[in-house]
């Protein structure tokens, strides 16, 4: 009897432990800062004392900012509806002379349009593309109460995408570049019936879905494995409850098996938030056209600071490439980079 005492008090005990720390995943991770109960806020906010982390790039990054403030006056800003009913936001920078050719880019987690392609931006300005950054929801300037994670933001994709060939009424070749939870992102709306004006999309740093991800960072921490995938798991059915998707509900793996587009995956080769094979399996899986650059040395979403020419000149060529359909079907590049 006290044994099953002991036993029945140990299991209420981890039951309370899930869930709170389900509580705290969801609301740290899926939902919006801003959205968060007052009581998750105080609980789990950044201490005002605690040091920013500083990017070695800063510099780069400051000059990519101050080059987009002065874009500002001939940018062209947009909003649509998404499929449930969301604002979602966008910024246009044009081309200096038309070009018929337009890089629809999209952002990483807790980032933005302006925030993650301060510097890659230009990159694409300069080459005489025109360049949408947009908000994914949830991020940004754009509504939303949850992160997508892919899931959701591959129908917001299809949506820009949708409206950039009104805007350019059909007479301009889509390119995508998306980076993180963006390349992901690019990768699962490859599957999508997207028009012929999709030309070709580049994926930094993509992962294989929400939950390989998660899996991948949470085996770095404290706590075991076995605790992680409780909450994981449980994490799966809050979010399918509360933001209408579960992480497994989407994979950048499985969606270039139905695709046509051509596409260009970048990774580096120490990146130890998204694991390099990520890249790798997705390669591997993709029936279309592909490229693969693993590149050496590089953390998660460095290979662009890093090898800045090298960058430019490989994503450059792969989408001039595609363009004119000269890709090689099954072509690799060197899996340890410059």
């Amino acid at each position: 009897m006290k044994a099953s005492k002991i036993i029945e008090g140990a299991m209420l005990a981890a039951a309370a432990g899930t869930a709170a720390a389900t509580g705290k995943f969801f609301n740290d991770v899926v939902c919006r800062e801003k959205c968060m109960p007052p009581i998750w806020r105080r609980t789990f906010r950044v201490r005002k004392d605690r040091k920013e982390h500083v990017s070695p790039y800063q510099d780069v990054l400051e000059e990519g900012k101050k080059w987009l403030k002065k874009m500002e006056p001939q940018s062209e800003y947009f909003m649509l509806q998404s499929f449930d009913g969301l604002t979602l936001t966008a910024r246009m920078i044009p081309a200096d002379k038309d070009c018929g050719r337009v890089v629809l880019a999209v952002h990483g987690y807790k980032g933005s349009g302006e925030k993650d392609y301060a510097v890659m931006a230009r990159m694409f300005h300069e080459a005489g593309y025109h360049v949408l950054l947009v908000d994914n929801r949830a991020h940004g300037a754009s509504e939303g109460k949850y992160v997508g994670f892919g899931c959701l933001d591959k129908e917001d994709c299809y949506r820009w995408i949708q409206h950039l060939n009104r805007r350019f009424k059909g007479k301009c070749d889509i390119f995508l570049h998306g980076v993180s939870m963006g390349a992901a992102t690019v990768l699962m709306t490859s599957e999508l019936n997207l028009p012929p004006a999709v030309k070709g999309i580049v994926a930094d740093s993509p992962y294989t879905s929400p939950m390989e991800v998660f899996e991948a960072v949470a085996s770095g921490r404290k706590g075991g494995k076995l605790a992680a995938k409780a909450v994981l798991t449980c994490g799966d059915i809050l979010c399918r409850i509360k933001a209408g998707y579960g992480f497994l509900d989407c994979s950048a793996e499985e969606a270039v098996t139905k695709t046509r587009i051509p596409i260009f995956l970048i990774h580096g080769e120490r990146d130890r938030m998204v694991p390099p094979e990520m890249s790798e399996r997705i390669y591997h899986a993709c029936v279309s056209p592909k490229k693969l650059w693993i590149a050496k040395k590089a953390g998660h979403l460095e290979v662009f600071y890093k090898y800045p020419r090298e960058y430019r000149r490989r994503v450059l060529e792969f989408y001039e490439a595609c363009e004119n359909g000269s890709l090689v079907k099954t072509e690799k590049e060197s899996r340890v980079g410059v």
